[in-house]
């Protein structure tokens, strides 16, 4: 993950990996973030395919942007949508973490099950030999209970009139159909202001929910006797590399 504190490295996110262990949903989880000064990374050619597309064609509408962006990768199982509401983990998870500190430091984290309590281990960085395990146990017990949604703030977004005025203005460029579909957003954008103004700290808990609630317990795999040929060379190759990347040459003259 990107080694950002205030996204991905902040102790709800620790907490949320520490429940799924906690909750055997997965039997472990292997946390690490990026160096400092990291150039090139999978999620950065991704982006890069979306704007490549959006260069080549015109954009007029929401929807017209998740088709475009779905269209800009080959796979065909692509699947985009537009988020509407996000949970509120963060109330959720805090009457439960001993509060950390110093926890944006480490670059690697470890989380397992050791006698029914989540083994959290970090290190500096990931190459380091010597985990340092965490003590006490970050979730003091498991949060219950539906998860709230977050309630929609307006106070940084574009009044919908302003809205309207801006759609207007370009009207003569866009298509009829466009038109027709702003004019269905901006209605639906009202109706949304005035649901989240008037929803109260019970209606975000009852229209909460998560997709948590449906996840099973991991199935325990069943280790092989033994180690085919394959996988043996497989197993020493990977050992040769990461013997070669740990070594330090000698400078000389």
């Amino acid at each position: 993950m990107d080694n950002c504190w205030r996204e991905n490295k902040n102790q709800f996110l620790l907490a949320f990996f520490a429940f799924l262990v906690l909750k055997r949903i997965v039997k472990k989880v292997r946390l690490s973030y990026l160096l400092v000064g990291h150039t090139h990374e999978d999620i950065d050619s991704t982006f890069s395919n979306i704007s490549t597309t959006l260069n080549k064609k015109d954009v007029f509408t929401i929807d017209h942007l998740l088709q475009t962006i779905k269209e800009s990768f080959q796979k065909q199982n692509t699947s985009v949508s537009l988020l509407k509401y996000v949970f509120n983990y963060r109330d959720w998870f805090m009457p439960n973490i001993r509060t950390p500190s110093h926890h944006t430091e480490p670059h690697a984290y470890k989380f397992e099950l050791v006698n029914e309590e989540v083994d959290l281990s970090f290190k500096r960085f990931a190459m380091d030999p010597e985990w340092t395990q965490l003590k006490p146990a970050l979730l003091s017990h498991l949060p219950t209970g539906p998860i709230p949604l977050v309630r929609f703030s307006w106070r940084k977004q574009l009044p919908v009139d302003e809205i309207e005025e801006k759609i207007q203005s370009c009207s003569v460029k866009l298509p009829h159909q466009s038109m027709i579909w702003w004019g269905n957003f901006t209605d639906n954008l009202r109706k949304e202001q005035m649901k989240w103004s008037e929803a109260s700290a019970a209606t975000l808990i009852s229209d909460g929910g998560c997709f948590l609630s449906y996840l099973k317990p991991h199935a325990d795999v069943v280790p092989f006797s033994k180690m085919s040929e394959d996988d043996a060379r497989r197993n020493e190759h990977i050992d040769m590399l990461m013997e070669k990347s740990q070594r330090t040459p000698r400078v000389r003259i």
